[in-house]
């Protein structure tokens, strides 16, 4: 709890909220400087401006979301209510409220924030490794196309083309469907590019391909791969 005279600047600040930022009730006086300098410097202007519109009546109500410094060199975001008391002359003579520390609420928001810009980036590393369409093999018709069940998850499909003249077509699907299953996908297309431009052989793709990936993944993470070799000219897979 908190009040303000606002001829005096004179502030109350109650025994918990000086607790809230690590101090004891003696150790923060009761001058409106006590809380202006704890405001974080990003914040303060706003906060400034804030308690402004709401004392010159272009705001109904005071609400402000801030950080304070606490005592070990953090800062806690506070979730800031009040309200004015006027004198008879409808001018403001007090602000009274209240502080809520948020701060375990604004972690978790940054961290769903992370987790989405996470989503965000696997989806498109997923969505750039597709193939941008079928290749063009007389007397064939194929298609392909992923609709992941979730943001972004561990399936996959795509064409390589050997050096033989051979096309080999791969679908695949790794355990779970989170971010992690979208990036032991990544590693796998990854790897089975690279060995296609080298290899003919797709028995020694594979083989090279699982050597890589059971050094790579040792969280208990498999991916189950079917690879077609389809040999268009002589008309056999």
């Amino acid at each position: 709890i908190w009040d303000w005279d606002l001829q005096t600047n004179e502030v109350y600040f109650s025994q918990r909220w000086k607790g809230m930022l690590g101090f004891a009730d003696d150790e923060i006086g009761n001058d409106f400087s006590e809380w202006e300098e704890r405001v974080h410097p990003e914040d303060r202007e706003r906060a400034k401006s804030t308690i402004s519109a709401y004392l010159d009546g272009e705001t109904d109500h005071y609400e402000l979301e801030h950080r304070l410094a606490h005592r070990d060199g953090t800062y806690r975001w506070i979730l800031a209510r009040g309200a004015m008391v006027r004198k008879a002359d409808g001018q403001p003579c007090r602000m009274v409220g209240s502080h809520l520390d948020i701060t375990d609420r604004k972690m978790a928001e940054q961290q769903l924030r992370y987790q989405e810009a996470q989503l965000i980036a696997a989806q498109k590393i997923q969505q750039h490794l597709l193939p941008r369409g079928a290749p063009d093999l007389p007397g064939f018709e194929l298609a392909g196309r992923v609709v992941p069940a979730q943001f972004a998850g561990g399936d996959h499909f795509d064409y390589l083309s050997l050096s033989d003249g051979t096309t080999v077509i791969i679908v695949g699907d790794v355990s779970g469907h989170d971010v992690s299953a979208a990036l032991v996908m990544a590693s796998t297309s990854a790897h089975l590019r690279s060995f296609a431009e080298d290899h003919a052989n797709i028995e020694e793709i594979l083989a090279h391909t699982n050597s890589i990936l059971a050094r790579e993944t040792d969280d208990g993470r498999f991916v189950t791969l079917f690879a077609l070799q389809l040999d268009s000219t002589q008309r056999t897979i």
